[in-house]
């Protein structure tokens, strides 16, 4: 056995013969073995050392076994640590004031090697083997620690590689129908079982699109306004657009039994106004949206909208190009005539 694994044992006697004894009777068991000569001596090591069992000897000057006993039982870290009372005295008063302080066992003297040996060793064995288990645990611990970082670590991989796929089709094309199109079949179906982009126009009725799995997308007209989705969705879009808040329900610190449908509103932003509302709807109750999932959610929304003021402006760019040539049009054509 290496030395970092033996167990100590403390030998507490005022007299250097004694302690001579116990370590030749106890060095069959081929542990770490210690001793002091008075109780002061004895608590300066156990504040220094961890030990599989003590022997303490009743009768001490100054500090005797007692109340040595009682200090080591005091002190949290030694609070536990089996106490082998050593004295020629076992009569009733004197055995139940020692396992008052915190004895499990008496040996009378003169000792018999074999019972000492015996004793002791029990409380070593039962000592290594809570030294393994808690070596264990803590191994338990470090890889379920280690796999929890791994994953992490594969987790924002992922989401990196999804940003940045996300980042290449949001933005392929600069028209506005093809825009929104690919932000909602980027989340349907893999992140979400629906989803909709709502936005009202300056008269405030609503215009949006409607993607779920397996079915083309659908336009959500503005005479019908949101009347085609369900209420907890129209409520959560409007909550969106009056607060400018991110809506998640179920919150991911919920729990809710059976659990409704998660839904996720992210607001778009142009500046400093909310232009439409991206609403995710998970139907499962074991697809939920945790909090860093509303972050990287938050992260599309604010790609989405980018893309969809791009196209926005390029369709205005492309508008007043096109008044521009009629204009020029028209004007060679008046130009034309009277020079004719």
């Amino acid at each position: 056995m290496s030395d970092d694994r033996k167990a100590k044992i403390l030998v507490v006697d005022d007299r250097a013969e004694n302690l001579l004894v116990y370590q030749t009777i106890l060095e069959e068991l081929g542990q770490d073995l210690l001793t002091a000569r008075s109780g002061e001596e004895a608590l300066k090591l156990v504040l220094a050392h961890e030990f599989a069992v003590v022997l303490l000897d009743v009768n001490m000057p100054g500090v005797d076994g007692f109340e040595t006993a009682a200090l080591i039982r005091k002190r949290k870290r030694s609070a536990h640590t089996p106490i082998i009372f050593i004295t020629a005295f076992t009569d009733e008063l004197r055995v139940a004031e020692g396992y008052s302080h915190g004895a499990v066992d008496f040996i009378r003297t003169p000792i018999v090697p074999g019972i000492l040996r015996a004793k002791v060793k029990v409380f070593v064995d039962l000592f290594r083997m809570n030294e393994e288990v808690k070596r264990h645990a803590e191994e338990r611990i470090a890889h379920a620690q280690e796999r929890s970082k791994r994953e992490a670590v594969e987790e924002s991989n992922r989401r990196l590689a999804f940003l940045a796929r996300a980042g290449a089709v949001i933005t392929k094309s600069l028209d506005r129908g093809v825009t929104i199109e690919s932000i909602l079949r980027l989340l349907v179906p893999e992140y979400c079982d629906q989803a909709v982009l709502a936005e009202p126009d300056s008269a405030g009725r609503w215009q949006g699109t409607w993607a779920r799995p397996g079915a083309p997308s659908v336009p959500l007209a503005r005479s019908a306004a949101l009347a085609e989705l369900p209420k907890e969705w129209r409520e959560s879009i409007h909550r969106v657009m009056t607060g400018g808040q991110a809506d998640h329900w179920p919150p991911a610190i919920a729990e809710c039994a059976p659990p409704p449908s998660g839904l996720l509103a992210l607001p778009l932003h142009d500046r400093d106004r909310i232009f439409a509302v991206l609403l995710m709807v998970n139907e499962t109750a074991t697809r939920r949206y945790q909090q860093s999932d509303v972050a990287m959610f938050e992260s599309i929304a604010w790609r989405s909208a980018i893309a969809l003021v791009n196209s926005q402006l390029y369709h205005e760019i492309e508008h007043a190009d096109q008044q521009k040539n009629r204009f020029l049009s028209m004007l060679a054509h008046e130009l034309r005539n009277p020079l004719a």
